[in-house]
């Protein structure tokens, strides 16, 4: 295994040397290192991100009253509000229409399972309707 790490360690050294010796000549020959188009700096990480989803304070389940307007989330069927800085999915077995100004009150579900991929689950127990699109 450390002989892999030796080989693999030496190719990257040589291939930064390439680079390296084109950007000092700019009457060199195309380097045989393959290159990239563009600025590496801005090339998409590869590594997986993290769900920096903020849990308003207080603890799960914990009754909220919630006003705002009623947004489509990305998947069909998912509905989202924000308030105060946070964006909550909305699980609601009732009609809810995208634009909608409403006030919820219900809890926060943070362990609620589902399809919609967006915001903090909060399970509506009553909806009034504030105003309509």
């Amino acid at each position: 295994m450390a002989a892999l790490y030796v080989v693999l360690a030496g190719a990257l050294l040589t291939a930064c040397g390439d680079q390296q010796a084109s950007r000092d000549d700019p009457d060199a020959s195309a380097s045989s290192a393959p290159t990239t188009s563009g600025d590496p700096t801005t090339m998409p990480s590869q590594e997986p991100t993290e769900d920096l989803t903020v849990v308003p304070s207080g603890k799960p389940g914990r009754r909220l009253q919630l006003t705002g307007t009623v947004s489509p989330g990305v998947e069909s069927g998912c509905h989202l509000l924000t308030a105060g800085g946070t964006t909550y999915l909305l699980m609601w077995n009732g009609k809810l229409v995208d634009g909608q100004r409403v006030e919820v009150v219900g809890a926060v579900r943070p362990d609620a399972m589902g399809t919609c991929q967006q915001g903090v689950p909060f399970q509506v127990e009553r909806l009034t309707v504030r105003d309509t699109p």
